[in-house]
């Protein structure tokens, strides 16, 4: 009503709006268009490569320029929604990522251990009420001084493009790497992926549970073992 009795013109676009601003302060906000903007999605659990190749579609910046400017940064290329312009260079980019994921863990204390952990969990747990069990689950590995064992480890040493977190077979077990989780009994050296809120917090704060064991059916539901 407010922008029809004004005449005020609207233009399509993406916005980022906050419910602290008046009607005029948003009817003003969307006359702007703001068609300088790409919206970029970049989902929980993508490793850099993916990000890169998603980042190469959406914005023109080349994926070798964007794996040099997020060189040790893996874990913390926070998977959210943005909206970036039109000509952000590759350090633009990774910086909005780094600085989103401060501000959204700011609060939970996180060690890199934690992140290389909350990457794991990402990719073992398929919904959200999972990944504090699991990661309750991996702690009581870890400190009890077990290998780990995790599958996802084992597909982030295979990824390759057009497949980055391939189906490992028993034999890719015995793969020599300090990534996998099935012959060195620590955490990998680095994360394997980027983690989103909830697999950050599962791992600030695990689920005590007695169980030491987690497996998926076919049908994608959790079983749980001591």
């Amino acid at each position: 009503l407010y922008v029809r009795f004004n005449d005020i013109k609207l233009k399509a676009g993406d916005y980022t709006l906050s419910p602290s601003q008046s009607i005029p302060e948003l009817a003003q906000a969307l006359t702007t268009g703001r068609e300088n903007e790409i919206r970029v999605t970049i989902p929980e659990g993508y490793r850099r490569e993916q990000i890169a190749e998603v980042i190469e579609s959406k914005l023109g910046i080349k994926q070798l320029d964007f794996l040099s400017a997020s060189k040790g940064l893996e874990g913390t290329l926070f998977p959210d929604t943005y909206a970036f312009s039109k000509d952000a260079t590759a350090n633009d980019v990774v910086k909005v990522m780094t600085d989103t994921f401060a501000k959204k863990t700011a609060s939970l204390d996180l060690s890199q251990d934690d992140i290389v952990l909350a990457s794991i969990v990402e990719r073992e747990a398929l919904t959200p009420a999972e990944k504090p069990v699991v990661a309750g689950i991996l702690k009581n590995r870890l400190n009890d001084g077990w290998a780990l064992e995790v599958d996802a480890t084992i597909q982030y040493i295979m990824g390759k493009s057009g497949d980055w977190w391939p189906v490992p077979l028993l034999g890719d077990r015995k793969r020599v790497s300090p990534y996998n989780t099935y012959l060195n009994r620590t955490l990998p050296p680095a994360p394997i992926g980027n983690p989103g809120i909830v697999a950050l917090t599962a791992v600030a704060s695990p689920a005590a549970t007695p169980y030491y064991f987690y497996l998926h059916d076919k049908t994608g539901i959790i079983h749980y073992a001591a």
